[in-house]
C-alpha cells in the first residue's frame, strides 16, 4: 500500500514507521496489553499524520486499555521516555521506529481500566513477574522494561 502512495524507496534505504508506546507504572505493577494471539505488549501504536509520537502514545494508551487517566494526570507523571529504532526489531515491513514514554502513576487507588475489545485486553502485571513471562512478549517489548524498569537480564 505504501508503495502505491509513496513509491519504493531509493536503493539502500527503507520505509519508517514512527509508533508512540506508554508503559504505565503504578506502585509494583505494570499495565500491559494482552493481544488476542496472547503475547504481551507495551500499549502503543502508529504516529497519525497530525499527531507527535507523544500524542500517539497517550490516544493509543487510552483505545487500547481504557485508562481513566486525564491528560494532566499522565503529564506530570512522565518520568523518562526512550527511543527504540534497532533494525530487526520489528518483524513488520520496514523500520519501526518508537518513542516509549514511562509514566509513573501516584495514588493510593490504581487507575480503572477499559474492558476487553476485539484487540485483546489490559492487564496489570506485576513487576516481579515479568522476567518469567518473558517469551510471551511481543517483539522487543521486554527488553524495553528491562531499560526502563530496570529488570534483570
Amino acid at each position: 500500500r505504501e508503495e502505491a502512495l509513496w513509491g519504493s524507496p531509493p536503493d539502500g534505504y527503507v520505509r519508517g514507521v514512527l509508533c508512540g508506546d506508554a508503559l504505565i507504572e503504578w506502585e509494583d505493577e505494570v499495565l500491559l496489553f494482552r493481544r488476542t494471539g496472547g503475547l504481551l505488549c507495551i500499549p502503543g501504536g502508529h504516529v497519525e499524520a497530525h499527531e507527535t509520537s507523544y500524542q500517539a502514545a497517550v490516544r493509543e494508551l487510552r483505545e487500547e486499555t481504557g485508562i481513566g487517566l486525564l491528560p494532566g494526570d499522565l503529564q506530570h507523571a512522565l518520568v523518562n521516555s526512550v527511543y527504540r529504532d534497532a533494525p530487526g526489531r520489528s518483524e513488520r515491513p520496514g523500520r519501526v521506529v518508537s518513542m516509549v514514554y514511562h509514566f509513573r502513576i501516584k495514588g493510593s487507588r490504581r487507575p480503572a481500566l477499559g474492558q476487553e475489545n476485539s484487540e485483546g485486553e489490559p492487564v496489570w502485571v506485576p513487576k516481579t513477574t515479568l522476567p518469567g513471562l518473558r517469551t510471551e512478549f511481543f517483539e522487543d517489548h521486554y527488553l524495553i522494561l528491562e531499560h526502563l524498569l530496570g529488570l534483570p537480564e
